[in-house]
C-alpha cells in the first residue's frame, strides 16, 4: 500500500479536528483537501492512533469520523463514559 506524503496526514488531522464539526465524513473531507475518496480512506486508516470512528453511521448511512483529542474536547466524560459502554466509539 502507497501512502501519501506526510504532509496530507498532518493536513488531514487537523481537517478531522475542524472545529465547525463534531464529526467528518470520507466525502466530506475528500472535497475539502481536493483528493480522491479512495485516498481519504488510506489517510484515514494510517491516522488508526489519532482517529476514532463512530459506531453508527449519519443520516445517509456515511461512516463518520474524528481524532481522540477532537472527540476529548467535544464530549464530556460523562457521554465519553457512556458512550464506551455502549460501543458507540469504535
Amino acid at each position: 500500500m502507497v501512502f501519501p506524503e506526510p504532509s496530507v496526514y498532518v493536513y488531514s488531522s487537523d481537517l478531522v479536528e475542524d472545529e465547525r464539526y463534531e464529526w467528518r465524513t470520507v466525502d466530506g473531507l475528500s472535497k475539502q483537501i481536493g483528493i480522491p475518496e479512495a485516498k481519504v480512506q488510506e489517510v484515514l486508516a494510517g491516522l488508526e492512533q489519532e482517529v476514532v470512528r463512530s459506531s453508527f453511521p449519519d443520516d445517509s448511512g456515511r461512516a463518520l469520523y474524528t481524532t481522540r483529542n477532537h472527540y476529548r474536547q467535544t464530549h464530556g466524560v460523562g457521554t465519553r463514559f457512556l458512550n464506551a459502554l455502549s460501543g458507540k466509539v469504535a
